[in-house]
């Protein structure tokens, strides 16, 4: 967590686009993982024989999310939690407000790491994501052209 390295802001600037990207995909239909869940779920419930891919270990590796999260921008919702989708994993649920975003972090008992250390970890992070931010900001507006009017 190196906040002086010059590098974060073009590092920032490439995660952000990449996650859009990712964001886009799945608004498209295109995250693969879920219509597989899907699908999995249609069979285990129809009482067929489970389908030979979802017992190959590549299914078993693709729904094993170890970080699960979800969020919402509902101003109308006070609270939101999102539970961990495999028993060493995580689950992250927050809230996107207009001036914060709220996180609860959650993991299984004594499974995977302690859902405080995770808490503890986003936090930092968060931190050093807004230190940056707000530096980036203050180069834009020391370079910006003088107005001329």
């Amino acid at each position: 967590r190196d906040e002086a390295s010059p590098r974060l802001p073009e590092l920032l600037a490439a995660a952000v686009r990449s996650h859009r990207e990712v964001v886009r995909d799945c608004q498209r239909g295109h995250g693969h993982e879920r219509h597989l869940l899907a699908l999995y779920a249609l069979s285990a419930s129809s009482g067929a024989p489970t389908p030979a891919l979802f017992l190959h270990q590549a299914w078993s590796e693709v729904s094993a999310s170890t970080i699960s999260t979800s969020g919402a921008r509902q101003p109308s919702v006070a609270s939101f939690s999102f539970g961990p989708v495999c028993p060493a994993g995580i689950g992250v649920g927050y809230l996107l407000f207009a001036s914060s975003v709220e996180c609860t972090v959650s993991s299984w008992k004594g499974k995977g790491p302690p859902a405080a250390q995770v808490a503890r970890e986003i936090a930092a992070a968060a931190q050093t994501l807004a230190t940056l931010v707000e530096r980036s900001s203050q180069v834009a507006r020391s370079s910006a052209p003088a107005s001329k009017l």
